[in-house]
């Protein structure tokens, strides 16, 4: 069952409807419900069945991006996998209609399928970040995960006039899975512009997952992650930054309440009718 949501007022797309246990309609997007294992299993078989694979680890800047830029509304378009990153969405999927998502991280996600990939003979290249960042986290991985194969890396500081040259280097790489951290919304704008000529099964947007591996910023303490204040977190360590991240998730936050007030006002409109019908039938 597909359902389209109306493209009308940004805020009357966000919506859920829960059509089953493995993935929930968000957006227009099919939302896996799976845990970190089943996703990385189901993407790795879809590599080796030839597939071809637009991940976005989706969190409440990739919605606010989504419903506020057109060019990167149309970007998503191309998306087929999503899975949910962000604990802003798993708690509007909660707040909006009681559905419980299993939250993936997409620095777990990328990780999990380093891991797992290390077994398959699967190239992986790693595009994005600076230099010194993505090719400390190529170091890093070759240490941690020893067979694991590196196709190669490039820094994700170009020109779009230089896309062509990248897209040809990652190309002779070989590599079947591609890691792109420049950050929301230019990773997934790029994708989507180059994905018809980018020769791999597998594509996926890492965001700062290059710098946090590299050991150049930290990831958040297990508790902080518990608590759901990565957010914050990764704003103290890059003030700078990261203060702008704050309006705008605000903003996905009031779109998620205001669609919860029309929805309850929508049921008691609807009740009052039904109990007006019933009185005079």
């Amino acid at each position: 069952m597909r359902v389209r949501l109306p493209p009308s007022a940004p805020e009357g797309r966000l919506a859920f409807l829960f059509l089953g246990g493995d993935w929930l309609k968000f957006l227009d997007f099919h939302v896996q419900n799976l845990p970190l294992e089943s996703i990385t299993h189901d993407l790795i078989e879809g590599i080796n069945k030839g597939k071809k694979r637009f991940v976005v680890t989706m969190n409440a800047l990739i919605v606010y991006e989504f419903l506020k830029v057109p060019r990167y509304c149309r970007a998503l378009r191309k998306v087929n996998y999503v899975v949910p990153d962000g604990a802003g969405v798993v708690k509007a999927a909660k707040f909006l209609y009681g559905v419980e998502l299993t939250r993936v991280p997409g620095i777990e996600l990328m990780m999990s399928l380093c891991r797992n990939l290390n077994e398959k003979d699967v190239g992986v290249f790693f595009l994005g970040s600076t230099e010194e960042s993505v090719s400390r986290t190529v170091k890093v991985l070759q240490e941690e995960i020893p067979r694991l194969r590196v196709s190669g890396y490039h820094s994700g500081f170009f020109p779009d006039s230089d896309s062509r040259r990248v897209i040809s280097i990652v190309n002779s790489s070989g590599a079947k899975v591609l890691f792109v951290g420049m950050g929301v919304p230019r990773q997934e704008i790029w994708i989507a512009e180059h994905l018809e000529d980018l020769d791999v099964g597998l594509v996926m947007g890492v965001g700062g997952s290059f710098d946090v591996i590299s050991g150049i910023l930290k990831r958040a303490p297990r508790w902080v992650q518990k608590l759901n204040l990565e957010w914050l977190f990764r704003i103290l360590q890059q003030p700078r930054k990261k203060l702008k991240v704050i309006p705008r998730l605000a903003s996905f936050a009031w779109f998620v309440l205001k669609h919860k007030m029309k929805a309850t006002v929508g049921r008691r409109s609807g009740n009052g009718d039904k109990k007006h019908k019933n009185l005079h039938q």
